[in-house]
């Protein structure tokens, strides 16, 4: 019984620890769209019991990263880079500090996107749309 109080209070820790890390990453995002849309998410979102900002933030997650790997590898790579510099410096100010062991060492900052497209060639990049990779 001790090993299973011992694993469920870790777990607990763990969870506690990605809650707070989600909620200090998060970046809040405005858009407008055309009120027929928006009101065809808040109707689909209503049927699913899902709220409308979780089901937005899944939708446009997804979408952004299909937009991501129809890039050319050149704006990809330049882009990811943009993108993690932006996140990196996003992070910091909410007080979070990332760091990447490589092959080369310890790296400071957001690698996410960067991380994706090294390496990725066209046929990848558009298996990786079909599968919905993350």
């Amino acid at each position: 019984m001790s090993q299973f109080v011992d694993r469920y209070i870790e777990e607990l820790y763990a969870q506690m620890n990605e809650n707070l890390y989600s909620e200090a990453s998060a970046k809040m995002l405005s858009i407008s769209m055309p009120a027929e849309e928006a009101f065809l998410i808040k109707a689909i979102s209503d049927k699913f019991g899902v709220s409308l900002s979780a089901f937005c933030s899944e939708i446009l997650s997804n979408a952004c990263r299909q937009a991501f790997v129809k890039l050319t590898p050149t704006d990809r790579k330049r882009i990811a880079e943009e993108a993690d510099q932006l996140t990196s410096e996003y992070l910091e100010k909410q007080g979070i500090k990332q760091t990447s062991l490589t092959t080369d060492g310890e790296r400071q900052g957001s690698f996410y996107w960067s991380s994706m497209c090294s390496g990725m060639s066209e046929i990848e990049a558009t298996d990786c749309k079909k599968a919905g990779k993350k």
